[in-house]
Parts: structure tokens; sequence; C-alpha cells
């Protein structure tokens, strides 16, 4: 009898801690987010910044930045910062070995709320991250391991003033990184109409394939293609673009029965205060686009980015793309579409053949 009763004893045990440990919950450490965004896009660059977090946090354990977003080929954020050197440039820093830069935080709400004021708006039209390093804890001490990168931009709308000298009508070559729905690139070839005068522009942007006629000084495989920038190599029709430095490398491709589409935007460019930027924003639209072997609509895509010369006097540009619904063949997502996106000027001598222009004027758009 006392055998039985020490292993009923023992079963009533294993069970309450297996029906113990199944009922243990995980309490994951803090957590940021951006208050006011839809899509990552913020509708006031003057207002304050303000993040949110799931839970009370340890002030003392979080390093934050905001920076420009520019990543480089693998992805990784050149930023340009060091942990620990303080000297290094960033919109805004806070951290307890630099201090505050950029303008002044403010833990509010028994400190589950950061409120940051920049000395100077953050910029509009380009695309920015918030970068809080690893090391965040909340009181219980759970820390969040890795680093978070919290990417966002500002809404950008022109003035009844707006006009460009420093963008003109010609050739513009974009890498539009799609984030959500789904992740790919989309490589675009485009001419915008511009009118000087009042800043409208209407664009026609085309998908852009990688050229079959290039040849490589090395024989390519089967199924391959010859890539020349940055340098020559075969690779598959559906290697991703690293920079838009490589246009020359794609074709004008819209023909819809092999994979290609063209559309149709509007929008306004303004130059910004000294003229040496310029954003250029488009009115919500409705476009048919092919990611990969996958047909998407985007219902209320707005695109923005802020271009400015370098010192090739080449334009370039970086910004995001934002859609109110996405229709994945007969599914619709509400949840919309969002991404980053890169831009070039293409010099007037390397017009790509057979690049579609608008068939509509800049003044015959409603962009405003």
């Amino acid at each position: 009898m006392k055998r039985r009763a020490k292993i009923a004893i023992l079963t009533v045990t294993i069970v309450e801690g297996l029906l113990g440990f199944g009922c243990q919950t995980f309490d994951p450490p803090p957590m940021a987010s951006i208050d006011g965004a839809t899509n990552g896009v913020l509708s006031d660059s003057k207002a304050p910044l303000v993040i949110s977090f799931t839970e009370s946090i340890r002030p003392e354990t979080l390093w934050i930045k905001v920076v420009p977003y520019q990543p480089d080929a693998e992805g990784v954020l050149l930023e340009g910062d060091i942990d620990g050197d303080c000297r290094r440039s960033v919109l805004f820093r806070s951290d307890p070995d630099c201090g505050q830069q950029g303008g002044t935080a403010t833990f509010r709400d028994q400190n589950s709320t950061l409120e940051i004021r920049p000395t100077a708006p953050f910029p509009v039209g380009t695309k920015l991250a918030v970068i809080i390093e690893s090391g965040l804890s909340d009181l219980a001490g759970r820390t969040q391991n890795v680093r978070k990168e919290i990417l966002f931009s500002y809404e950008f709308k022109c003035s009844d003033q707006a006009k460009s000298t420093l963008l003109s009508s010609g050739p513009y070559f974009f890498l539009l990184e799609v984030e959500k729905p789904l992740q790919a690139q989309v490589q675009l070839d485009s001419w915008l109409d511009i009118d000087p005068a009042t800043g409208k522009f209407v664009g026609q942007f085309t998908n852009a394939d990688r050229n079959l006629n290039l040849v490589c000084p090395m024989p390519c495989g089967e199924g391959e293609v010859c890539r020349q920038k940055p340098q020559p190599q075969c690779v598959a029709p559906s290697e991703r673009a690293v920079t838009v430095d490589e246009y020359s490398d794609f074709g004008v491709n819209n023909d819809v029965a092999h994979g290609g589409f063209s559309f149709t935007v509007s929008g306004c460019v303004e130059d910004q205060e000294g003229g040496q930027t310029a954003i250029l924003a488009t009115v919500p639209s409705t476009v048919d686009l092919v990611a990969g072997a996958v047909k998407i609509r985007v219902n209320g895509l707005i695109v923005t980015a802020s271009y400015s010369k370098d010192v090739q006097d080449v334009l370039r540009a970086s910004g995001s793309g934002t859609g109110g619904e996405v229709v994945l063949g007969a599914v619709r997502d509400p949840n919309g579409a969002a991404g980053t996106l890169t831009s070039r000027s293409i010099p007037a001598s390397e017009v790509p053949q057979n690049l579609p222009h608008p068939t509509t004027s800049p003044t015959a758009s409603s962009s405003k």
C-alpha cells in the first residue's frame, strides 16, 4: 500500500509540475514603437517624436538615436556611429555616455513614454530610423539583447507656391524595397514631366528587368545574364540591384504577358530652404505592379522622396512609399503596403530604349 501511495503521490506531483509548466507565460523584454505613425508615416514634423514602450523601463539602460536610413548592400544601416564615440553626427542622440545631442528627451508616464523634441525639425521626405541599442531593460531586469531599428518618415504636401529649380523633366531610376506585405525589390525606369512654374509633375513608371543583351567577358551559363556593374559578373535574371548606379544593367519591360507593367502617377515637387534639396511627393494612386512572380495592386500609394545633387551633379534621393490597401490576387490586405526607395537621375545620353512617357501634362494633373 505504501508503494502504491508513493507512486500515486509521485504521479500527482509530475502532473502538477507539467500543468504548472504549461501554464507559465513568457514575459518579454520591453518593446518600443512610434506613437501616431500610420504605416510608418507621421503627419507633423514639427511635433515631438513620441516613443512608447510596452512597459516602464529603466532610463539608464536606454541608448537611443535618430538617423537617416541609409543601409549598405547587406542592409546594414550606415549611420556612421560607433558605441562610445560621441563625435559622430546623428540627428538626435540620448544615452548615458554622450548625454543628449540634437534636442531634448523627456520620460513620461512612469518611464513608459519618451518625448523627443529635436533642436531642428527632422527632415521631411527621406526615410529615417530610430535606433535603440541592445541592453534596454524593464524594472524587473528583463533585457532586450538585440539592437532595434524602427523606420519612419514624415508626410509631405506641396504648398500653393510649390516649384523647383533643382529637379527638371527627364529620366530617373528607382529602386523600391518593399517591406510589407512581402519583402521584394522592384526596379523602375521612369520619365518625369515637371512644370517648373508650378511644381506639378506627371511621371510614368515602368518595370525594369535585367538587360538580356549585355555581354560579359566570361561566358555565362544557361539561364544567367550579364551584370556589368559594379564589375562584370554572371547572375540570375532575378538578381537584385545593390544601388541605383546599376541603372544601365536594366532595361524597360512593359510587356504584361512577361511580367512587365507601367503606371502613371501625378504629384508635386518643391525646393526646400536654400534650394539644395527638393521634395517629390505623389498624390494617392492605384497602381498594379509585379514583385517577383506575385502580381500586386496597391490602393492609395503615396511616394515621398528627398532629392539633392552629389559632387558629380547627379540627382539622388531616398524616401519611402506607403499604400492604404494591398490586393494579392483575390485577397485584400487592409494593413497596406510600406517600403523604402532610392532614386537617381539618368544621363540624357543613357535614356533606356523605348522608355514610355506620360500621356498627360503636369498642368492637367490635380496634384495639390
